[in-house]
């Protein structure tokens, strides 16, 4: 109900660039904006597009510098939902005449600097912790993963960025800068930043422009099989994830060094090799509360594609044309 009396105002924004206010500044030039979320697997990425024309009240566009910080809140002039907090990485100019248009591209925090260190005896909640504090960040962590043993993983001349998402991976995580957090969440969990649950957003055939289905009951395997090395026998022994011996069988080729750790591993591939292989692809009237590693519940478009969705990304776009989203789903 509310976010029904919400979308009754007008689309809004705010935004800031270094800490100071520039809504009011953008108000008659803005060409379009766009935040794109990510699951984790890609970066989230802010694009502000802005008329660069040169009048007799208004002069060029001051442009900012290189990893200047950008924060943005988008959706309605009732509402408006805080999306994040990039650094600009990239800026276009171009035109002809008097005329011209700016392209501004920002990103989160990206944690680029190598590192070379070890990680033994562990967990991920202590690994995520000092990787967040070394940037600065807090951290936010599923309470499932947060206790979950780490005999040893290395990060050999490996940014921050790319060992929690190698590491995201082994365990179906979500793993990525999100404003001053550093989140590491199950994947389909449905959690906000602050680890509270997200609730599914509804979508009815008033919200949607338009969408495609691709419709697969497929499951690839049965069972996962993972080994692990039992340093008290010396012997290599096995875990199964699923139904034992259910055909057909995906066999991890990496050997584990603890039981605990193979579990876990055989667990999230598990998930996700039997994931419903569907996937939607829609376009809604925006709404600020549809974020990637939240979930949308579909309602009366057809009886095959209605039910609980999966977000893996998220493309808000306000413009000339209005706000909408385009959303890339699929099912647990």
């Amino acid at each position: 109900m509310l976010a029904y009396l919400y979308k009754q105002s007008p689309p809004g924004y705010s935004l800031t660039i270094g800490g100071a206010s520039a809504t009011h500044e953008l108000r008659t030039r803005l060409l379009s904006l766009s935040v794109v979320l990510n699951d984790g697997e890609q970066s989230d990425q802010f694009t502000l597009s802005v008329d660069d024309c040169q009048t007799l009240t208004f002069g060029r566009i001051q442009l900012p510098d290189t990893g200047k910080e950008i924060q943005v809140s988008l959706g309605y002039d009732l509402h408006k939902a805080d999306m994040g907090i990039f650094h600009v990485d990239q800026i276009t100019c171009n035109g002809s005449g008097g005329g011209g248009s700016i392209n501004i591209t920002a990103v989160p925090k990206l944690l680029l600097s190598e590192k070379t260190r070890t990680w033994a005896d562990t967990t991920i909640g202590d690994i995520i912790g000092e990787i967040a504090t070394d940037n600065s960040l807090t951290a936010k962590i599923s309470a499932s993963l947060k206790t979950v043993a780490i005999a040893i993983e290395n990060q050999v001349n490996e940014t921050d960025l790319s060992f929690i998402t190698r590491l995201a991976k082994k365990y179906d995580a979500l793993a990525k800068p999100a404003s001053n957090n550093l989140l590491f969440l199950v994947k389909g969990e449905s959690l906000s930043a602050s680890g509270l649950p997200l609730l599914p957003t509804p979508i009815t055939p008033d919200n949607v422009i338009s969408w495609n289905c691709q419709l697969s009951d497929r499951t690839e395997y049965g069972s996962v099989v993972a080994i692990w090395h039992n340093r008290v026998t010396a012997a290599q022994e096995q875990v199964i994830e699923g139904t034992a011996d259910a055909e057909p069988i995906y066999r991890m080729p990496h050997l584990f060094t603890s039981e605990a750790e193979a579990k876990a591993a055989a667990k999230a591939q598990h998930n996700r090799k039997k994931r419903d292989a569907s996937t939607l692809d829609l376009t809604v009237v925006g709404d600020p509360g549809i974020v990637a590693g939240g979930s949308v519940m579909l309602v009366k478009i057809r009886s095959e594609v209605d039910g609980l969705w999966i977000i893996k990304s998220a493309t808000h776009t306000l413009s000339g044309s209005g706000y909408q989203c385009t959303v890339s789903l699929y099912r647990e």
